[in-house]
């Protein structure tokens, strides 16, 4: 089992990243989803794992990618701020590039509103849906990959939200050695 720790758009606001990691626990990767600022090579020393950061629109540091597709035993993940992908119009953009990156778990950043779409759900999970949730956790995805599925999900803003209630939200990955996969969005304490 890998748990890996993906934050997004903390906007320089690094000391929430680093409660985000200390409230993770024990980690196998650390990813930040864009929007980062510029002080990201201290986020990884941190973090102290196995870690990947793709650039936002709000990053001008050209030594960031836009898209990366780390692997985890059979899980390969598609990573992206999400504004090349047009997110705020819809995930189908985001589903056809991961498709075609041959990877089934799809990340990504720029709206600052938590959501999980699976292809078993009627909609996606947001919060003040139907979804298990608690005063540490918002939203919880437990699923099986199969080939040519994708699972898509938005940690939210770990610095600026914007959904109801307006709490900071981080995600915990966990990926199993199988097809097994548990998403939980959670609210930085």
């Amino acid at each position: 089992m890998w748990r890996v720790l993906v934050v997004s758009d903390s906007h320089a606001r690094d000391e929430n990243v680093y409660k985000a990691i200390e409230q993770a626990g024990e980690l196998n990767a650390f990813i930040h989803l864009g929007d980062v600022g510029t002080n990201y090579r201290e986020m990884m020393n941190r973090a102290g794992v196995s870690s990947y950061i793709v650039r936002g629109n709000c990053d001008y540091d050209y030594e960031l990618k836009t898209q990366l597709s780390p692997h985890f035993g059979p899980h390969r993940l598609y990573c992206t701020h999400g504004h090349m992908e047009g997110v705020h119009g819809g995930l189908n953009v985001l589903r056809y590039k991961a498709l075609s990156a041959g990877c089934n778990v799809a990340m990504y950043g720029h709206t600052h509103l938590p959501v999980i779409s699976a292809p078993e759900l009627e909609s996606p999970m947001m919060i003040g849906s139907k979804t298990k949730a608690s005063d540490e956790v918002a939203l919880v995805y437990e699923g099986s990959l199969t080939d040519n599925e994708v699972i898509i999900f938005n940690p939210g803003s770990i610095s600026l939200p914007r959904q109801d209630g307006a709490r900071k939200t981080y995600a915990l990955l966990e990926l199993g050695e199988d097809s097994s996969v548990r998403i939980e969005i959670r609210y930085l304490l």
